[in-house]
């Protein structure tokens, strides 16, 4: 079981290095160049996920084509396939930049080997590898039916990413109507909701503005029932 002891710290200096009695992985000069040559990585996932590692091994299958919007997600109009090396080998670490350059991608499946995808933090890169591995088995399922995918052309996937650089976003960087994510509705302030002819609250709303609660059944108060004694009332 891997406890927090046991990940080894490693700098990005031109000299690699290591620190502690405990080897890094055997992939460690992928996590090493990727940092290096792209700026924008902070955090890398290095998986041998099902699917995505199928793909990888069909030499029929040289790229995840875009028939799936949600491929720009990798920052492309398709995902890459890096070509074979030996595992733990400076030329695999090679080919996995070239395929990410092709141009800036943020993930890549690699050769009969598996998948890789870094971001600006865990969440985010751990976030693209599972979107990388849904969209191979969503794949995979479409080639097991002998069924020919539709792919999205590549102005369209243009459209995509430039939508994309919005995607998730609010306030100023949300983007234009013309190149945003979402062509969002007419914006309200959130204090028109009191002038709202719509029922709030379980409210019913009066021809004066004002708001009427519905009725309510009075409570029963708890020992309000009275005792007969001597023939006289006692409360």
């Amino acid at each position: 079981k891997l406890t927090p002891s046991m990940i080894v710290i490693m700098d990005i200096n031109d000299t690699p290095s290591y620190f502690g009695d405990l080897l890094p992985s055997s992939e460690w000069r992928i996590h090493y160049d990727i940092y290096r040559n792209f700026q924008d990585a902070k955090a890398i996932v290095h998986a041998h996920s099902t699917y995505s590692t199928a793909l990888s091994c069909c030499e029929e299958v040289t790229e995840l084509p875009s028939f799936h919007y949600m491929v720009a997600a990798a920052g492309g109009k398709s995902i890459s396939k890096s070509k074979y090396a030996t595992f733990g080998s400076q030329e695999l670490s090679d080919n996995v930049c070239s395929a990410l350059k092709n141009p800036n991608r943020k993930a890549c499946l690699m050769s009969n080997h598996g998948l890789v995808a870094y971001g600006p933090n865990l969440d985010k890169a751990l976030w693209l590898a599972n979107e990388v591995e849904c969209l191979s088995k969503q794949y995979v399922q479409i080639l097991s039916t002998g069924l020919t995918a539709d792919i999205l052309s590549s102005s369209e996937m243009s459209t995509i990413l430039s939508k994309f650089k919005t995607y998730g976003k609010n306030g100023s960087s949300r983007g234009t109507k013309e190149n945003g994510a979402v062509v969002a509705p007419q914006q309200r302030s959130i204090k028109s909701l009191a002038k709202s002819p719509l029922p709030l609250n379980g409210t019913k709303k009066l021809q004066n503005g004002s708001q009427k609660k519905k009725p309510t059944r009075p409570k029963r108060k708890r020992g309000g029932k009275k005792k007969r004694t001597s023939g006289k009332h006692i409360n």
